[in-house]
């Protein structure tokens, strides 16, 4: 099985094509001015679903923080989601949330 969708990626509309069992992914991010900071997306085609992993991480002067998500969404519903940009009709992913996670460093030291 393929899957061919539209979405924005890294803040362009990038056509994705993905075969069964691949798996795609982009991850930006290095020092800022007050520490560093990393985010990626990871793609995959499990059978007839889509599985999206989106994640941040960093550390500043209020330490490190870790913010996560993953989405799913089948086959058939890959041009599910209809919006509207600029006056021009699009369809996109209707992503599901299977899981969403956080971890901040700081509170765990600090016993939270």
């Amino acid at each position: 099985m393929t899957a061919r969708f539209w979405m924005v990626l890294n803040g362009s509309d990038v056509k994705v094509t993905l075969r069964d069992g691949q798996t795609v992914q982009h991850v930006s991010g290095g020092p800022c001015d007050e520490g560093w900071a990393q985010s990626g997306e990871r793609l995959t085609l499990d059978g007839d679903t889509v599985i999206r992993e989106t994640w941040s991480d960093g550390a500043d002067c209020d330490g490190r923080l870790f913010v996560g998500q993953t989405l799913y969404c089948r086959v058939d519903a890959l041009d599910a989601h209809e919006y509207e940009w600029a006056g021009v009709k699009c369809r996109a992913p209707k992503w599901e949330e299977e899981e969403n996670y956080r971890r901040d460093y700081s509170a765990e030291a600090m016993g939270y």
